[in-house]
């Protein structure tokens, strides 16, 4: 039974690593406006509950940034 305890604490410490990894690249990608194909792959494959509301945050930062709170709508004829 000893062994659990340090796989669970080896998990917990991967949930952080993932965790603060995903954090980072919607930095990147909201500073940049572009990521690799494998980092948008990453943030899909790994994303949690916990980030988010984050990812969302940021999402609307952006948008506000350039359309405030005005409706921007476009379509073809």
């Amino acid at each position: 039974m000893n062994y659990i305890f340090p796989k669970l604490k080896q998990d917990s410490i991967n949930e952080d690593y993932v965790s603060k990894k995903i954090y980072l690249l919607v930095d990147k990608l909201f500073d940049n406006g572009i990521l690799s194909k494998d980092e948008f792959l990453y943030i899909l494959d790994n994303i949690t509950e916990k980030e988010t509301p984050y990812l969302y945050k940021k999402a609307y930062e952006m948008k506000y940034r350039y359309y405030q709170n005005r409706v921007y709508l476009r379509g073809l004829i």
